[in-house]
């Protein structure tokens, strides 16, 4: 994103760390990895947890990253309380470009990836 600085997408990784942690334990998943990396124009965040099954809502996820972004509600997201794990999802898709989860061997790996978003 044109104009938007190594704090803001570190703001937003921030953001989506917490949407993805707070996921993981909406569905018992107690014992994560969670991996971050930041550039002055981009951030990667990686979860990762051993289940027997992924969640069956984990596909709203990628339906969420390919919605039209509305950049004026993103802040309207970071307020809501009552919050349930589809929520997140589409909190994670609103902030970014691109997200993969794929389960093998027992082990699911969640990657989101975006730019900063404005404040």
């Amino acid at each position: 994103m044109k104009g938007c600085g190594v704090k803001q997408v570190r703001k937003t990784a921030e953001r989506v760390v917490q949407e993805l942690v707070g996921y993981a334990h909406a569905h018992g998943m107690d014992e994560i990895t969670v991996r971050v990396g930041c550039r002055s124009d981009r951030f990667t965040v990686a979860l990762e947890t051993a289940v027997a099954v992924p969640p069956a809502d984990l596909t709203l996820l990628n339906e969420a990253v390919a919605a039209r972004k509305r950049p004026e509600i993103e802040g309207y997201y970071q307020v809501l309380t009552a919050v349930d794990a589809a929520q997140r999802l589409r909190r994670i898709g609103a902030m970014a470009d691109a997200a993969s989860a794929v389960h093998a061997d027992g082990i699911l790996l969640i990657r989101v990836e975006g730019p900063g978003q404005p404040d």
